[in-house]
């Protein structure tokens, strides 16, 4: 829920009742595809956006160990990047 909100610029919600116009988010496009055999739900925004910072990069790989050296790869990358 939180990366959703993120990706859309939404606030996440404990109460019940409806949002405000500052609570609601936006995405200019919402459709499903299929990755690896798997459906997934991909909320894009347009290249002008500004909404949303927050980007998904899907990985596979021949073993989990692979899979595993690949996310800390990615990762150190990010950080490496935001500390730049």
């Amino acid at each position: 829920l939180r990366r959703l909100c993120v990706a859309t610029g939404a606030t996440a919600l404990v109460r019940l009742g409806a949002p405000t116009p500052d609570e609601m988010g936006h995405c200019d496009h919402v459709h499903q595809k299929e990755v690896g055999g798997r459906p997934i739900t991909v909320f894009a925004q347009s290249d002008g956006s500004k909404t949303s910072k927050l980007s998904t990069i899907v990985l596979r790989a021949s073993t989990s160990s692979v899979l595993a050296d690949l996310e800390r790869a990615i990762d150190d990358g990010v950080h490496a990047a935001k500390t730049a």
